[in-house]
């Protein structure tokens, strides 16, 4: 069940939503030691990431890697000098042939299938660092975030896609395969109506990823019990991971 970024890339290359991005990769990015002259960007979508790559590393040789073709639109009508597109998906990094200094994936991990962790060690330089930020599960208080917690209790029967790993639950994961881990929680907060809040979890994809095929259900029910107030916080939680072989 795949989501359909196809439908929404018009939306992810608004400037709001594009900022949301580029604050969470320019987190990321303030972690990264060194000068990395060969990277590689994983789920790159419309560029937001991207183009904070190319600024702060401008003499390096980029790769970019997108497979949904509408949003890979978005990334080349930025034309970023030394950047290099291409369409590919997690799984056929391996055919690239190259090991890269950095590899980079700003909100996008979570879609990966399994067994990706290996290739990405894979395609590293032995001194190669491996930059991931991810949305994690936490015990959270905000508004949106517990009203969304609620429809998931009163949704029953869910064949999701994926479901939100613990910091804890990511440190087990990444450590047999890295000699060198550092892995930190953030959180972006925003505060919108309910109906600005709604399409965002949609256009993000949280209600495909939570909900799967009872995603629109999970959408309107959210939308019903957020309709009470006139503004919505919610708290985005994600883990920072830099990452060695």
């Amino acid at each position: 069940m795949v989501f359909p970024f196809e439908k929404w890339a018009s939306l992810y290359s608004s400037p709001f939503n594009e900022q949301f991005y580029q604050d969470i990769a320019a987190t990321l990015l303030g972690k990264i030691k060194g000068h990395p002259r060969s990277i590689l960007e994983v789920g790159a979508g419309t560029g937001a990431a991207t183009e904070l790559l190319q600024r702060r590393y401008p003499e390096a040789s980029i790769i970019a890697t997108e497979p949904v073709e509408e949003m890979l639109k978005y990334c080349q009508k930025r034309a970023l000098p030394g950047v290099r597109l291409l369409p590919l998906s997690a799984g056929e990094l391996a055919f690239l042939g190259s090991r890269f200094d950095l590899v980079l994936g700003n909100i996008c991990y979570h879609w990966f299938p399994r067994g990706t962790l290996k290739i990405l060690r894979d395609i590293l330089a032995p001194q190669g660092q491996l930059a991931l930020s991810i949305p994690i599960q936490v015990r959270e208080k905000a508004d949106g975030n517990l009203i969304l917690l609620e429809v998931a209790r009163k949704i029953k029967g869910v064949n999701r896609p994926g479901k939100l790993k613990t910091l804890a639950q990511l440190r087990r994961e990444f450590s047999p395969l890295f000699s060198s881990l550092w892995i930190e929680a953030h959180s972006v907060e925003e505060s919108h109506p309910p109906e600005r809040l709604t399409l965002l979890l949609r256009v993000r994809g949280s209600f495909h990823f939570l909900f799967g095929e009872k995603g629109a259900e999970a959408e309107k029910m959210f939308l019903e019990m957020a309709s009470a107030h006139k503004q919505i916080n919610f708290r985005w939680n994600f883990a920072l991971v830099v990452a060695r072989p």
